[in-house]
């Protein structure tokens, strides 16, 4: 083996080596991302739509296009049916 061939082949596990590492921390991000949102966190999302709404309507009254888009944001959130069944 000459001192070439062996350059080479060092250059190319160093390649291989970013490669591996960056397709690694490619991989972890997509599966961070795609990680199921926690009950906290989906009440902390609610909660910032809703409080960006009634920002947004700061100082007008409370009128029913207010209600209705606060009710798109939070609604499909609650399951109705089983609350609804389980008052006493």
């Amino acid at each position: 083996m000459n001192r070439t061939y062996i350059a080479k082949l060092y250059r190319l596990r160093v390649l291989n080596s970013i490669l591996s590492t960056f397709a690694l921390l490619l991989w972890s991000a997509v599966v961070w991302a795609a990680a199921p949102d926690t009950p906290t966190t989906i009440v902390q999302g609610i909660t910032q739509e809703v409080i960006h709404v009634l920002q947004g309507h700061e100082g007008q009254s409370f009128t029913p296009a207010v209600q209705n888009h606060i009710a798109d944001i939070v609604l499909p959130h609650l399951d109705l049916m089983t609350i609804w069944s389980t008052r006493t």
